[in-house]
């Protein structure tokens, strides 16, 4: 799997900006993001690029559930972003990386 070198610096209003020397290859495919708060934690990305989709052209985002099922999210979203031609992201936070009691609301609910 291929690991994206990433660069970062600060934006306005405090918005980090993050650009990558990954080129995504036309279909599905996926890569490894170092996520920029160190730690060693990864985020797998997976994607899809329709042969069509031009550099400036529609991003969709998708976030997995609870499963953290990243890879079945975008397999899911493929055929629509053939059809409207856009680039399918979806990044899976692993439960090695980012457990749920780390992550949880701190509204007191236990799911």
């Amino acid at each position: 799997m291929r690991k994206a070198y990433i660069s970062g610096k600060r934006a306005k209003a405090g918005i980090l900006v993050f650009t990558m020397d990954l080129k995504l290859p036309v279909g599905s495919s996926q890569y490894i993001f170092p996520d920029p708060r160190g730690a060693g934690r990864e985020i797998t990305v997976f994607t899809h690029r329709p042969a069509a989709w031009p550099a400036d052209g529609k991003v969709v985002i998708v976030m997995h559930g609870r499963g953290r099922n990243g890879a079945d999210y975008r397999n899911w979203w493929v055929a629509d972003a053939e059809r409207h031609g856009a680039l399918v992201i979806v990044p899976e936070f692993s439960e090695r990386h980012y457990a749920r009691e780390r992550c949880r609301a701190t509204n007191g609910s236990s799911r």
